[in-house]
């Protein structure tokens, strides 16, 4: 607000206030927004505009919709922090949403007012605030365990944020960041003269929506271009996924063995495979065979990394398969718990161990 019939000197760049209202709980609570009035008769002198929620919110509006607005549309806020504002969860929200906003928006003018005795510095303070909203937290915790009535939006915004308890001990190095105003001391002169020469000296900053307003003003509308490409590219794509799942069942799933089992087949020893193959076709299968010790066996004839390497007949649905060279890689060794690792393209099929007594091949 400012002097009807003349324009503010920061018009459509309003201060918002953010502060607690005076209170008789205690003592030190009743003359803790005082200052606002002060301010606001200045302003009002001054023609400067302004926001406040106890004169722009009517009935109906909801706290919490300006509780965002002094955080996320505001150029210049006005914070009057008192100890009453740190046990409120309207102000708690407010800093919240202001300090949410600084981190896209750092040049957002903070002018902070210390009002009452407190210090932020004096950990017996802060662990009182601690008390205060650990209690608040039990009392709402109770009201919703036993479903008493539903949370205001702002009570919801406080239990999101823990009820303050992790920004609790934030607050010095927030406040103690900037040069605030002592109320109890200051000049409210000087206070809102520095704010004059801001708005006279300061263009009013660019906000992201208006650039992309003013991009849509200044590019020409494109001509509606023919998306026949996109046709093109769908069945590109259509085709790509077609051949690329059947590629990748023909490689990575080709084929299921259902057991595995190490028989004596024409006086030599095979590795007995029982299958199923969605499809008839030959496929290189390689074989990892460890002694009990747990050590790779290979020959002269083995491939690198593996014992063997054996093409396999595949014929569609289940069937099986005998895998010879066994006897050569199991030639001479004692008897003990043998591990077969059956793989395919680098990938391990299965793993199979079998007790054999006994030298073979011998």
């Amino acid at each position: 607000m400012a002097n009807k019939g003349k324009t503010p000197i920061n018009a459509g760049r309003p201060v918002y206030f953010s502060y607690a209202r005076n209170n008789d709980a205690k003592p030190e609570w009743k003359h803790i927004s005082d200052c606002v009035d002060i301010i606001i008769k200045k302003f009002q002198q001054e023609n400067i505009e302004y926001r406040l929620d106890v004169r722009d919110l009517i009935t109906g509006d909801r706290i919490s919709g300006f509780e965002k607005e002094i955080g996320h549309k505001s150029e210049t806020v006005v914070i009057v922090f008192s100890d009453r504002y740190f046990r409120s969860m309207h102000c708690m929200n407010e800093l919240i949403q202001i300090q949410k906003s600084l981190k896209t928006n750092p040049n957002k003018r903070l002018l902070l007012i210390k009002c009452g005795d407190f210090n932020l510095a004096d950990m017996h303070y802060i662990r009182d605030l601690e008390k205060f909203w650990t209690a608040k937290k039990n009392e709402y915790d109770e009201i919703k365990f036993h479903r008493i009535r539903e949370f205001s939006s702002t009570e919801k915004a406080a239990e999101a944020s823990g009820y303050y308890l992790d920004k609790i001990r934030e607050l010095y190095s927030f406040f103690s960041a900037y040069n605030y105003f002592d109320a109890s001391k200051g000049n409210w002169d000087n206070f809102v003269n520095d704010l004059i020469k801001y708005y006279n000296n300061t263009p009013k900053p660019e906000t992201k929506s208006a650039r992309v307003a003013e991009v849509k003003k200044t590019v020409a509308k494109p001509k509606k271009k023919s998306r026949g490409w996109l046709w093109i590219v769908a069945a590109l794509l259509l085709v790509f996924v077609f051949f690329g799942y059947g590629y990748y069942r023909a490689h990575r799933f080709p084929f299921t063995i259902t057991s595995c089992s190490v028989i004596t087949q024409d006086g030599k020893e095979n590795l007995k495979i029982e299958y199923f193959s969605p499809q008839t076709r030959p496929f290189e299968l390689y074989i990892k065979v460890f002694d009990p010790n747990g050590n790779l066996i290979i020959s002269a004839d083995s491939p690198v990394g593996y014992s063997l390497k054996k093409y396999v007949a595949f014929e569609q649905g289940y069937g099986e398969a005998a895998i010879d060279g066994v006897d050569k890689i199991l030639s001479g060794k004692s008897a003990g718990d043998y591990r077969f690792e059956l793989y395919f393209h680098d990938r391990q099929i299965d793993s199979y161990t079998f007790p054999l007594s006994g030298a073979i091949g011998e």
